[in-house]
């Protein structure tokens, strides 16, 4: 129902529909869905400044994957081959990371940061699928700023990563 126009249903009150609304519905839907996922599939760029930029942009600025729309406050610890702590409701930020990171979500952690990657990646996935708030692919600058901090916020629904 979410990609049927409400005016689709009330035009049934206004006139004489001698075929089967169901099947109209139906056309109806899958059109309106197959147009939906192109549109989930146009990337703009954050302030559109010109019209042409519609068509043609270029990012100067990192942009990040943020995984669910949950909150998530921790303790912010950068993973290394020797970080030893103890993970559980922290942020933990690692550099780059790959499917040997998995163990990561048997720690309880509330979230994580990457410094590289991006929506596809394996752990993008991986937190999409167990609803762990995550950012994906904050560039080398605003991983620096995170790494130092001693308690981040992250915000998935606002898109907002805060020092605490």
């Amino acid at each position: 129902m979410a990609h049927l126009d409400i005016k689709s249903i009330l035009s049934l009150y206004a006139s004489l529909y001698k075929e089967s609304p169901k099947e109209r519905f139906l056309q109806e839907i899958a059109a309106n869905k197959q147009e939906y996922d192109l549109t989930c599939a146009l990337k703009l760029p954050p302030l559109i400044t010109k019209p042409e930029e519609v068509f043609a942009f270029f990012s100067s600025k990192v942009i990040p994957n943020f995984i669910t729309q949950k909150l998530a406050i921790g303790k912010a610890i950068e993973l290394d081959s020797t970080t030893q702590q103890n993970l559980q409701g922290s942020i933990v930020l690692i550099k780059s990371a790959d499917p040997g990171y998995d163990y990561l979500f048997t720690k309880d952690i509330a979230g994580f940061i990457t410094c590289y990657g991006g929506s596809n990646s394996h752990m993008a996935i991986r937190a999409s699928e167990l609803q762990i708030p995550a950012v994906i692919g904050v560039g080398e600058h605003a991983y620096q700023v995170y790494a130092n901090a001693s308690k981040i916020q992250i915000d998935c629904q606002a898109q907002q990563i805060v020092c605490l």
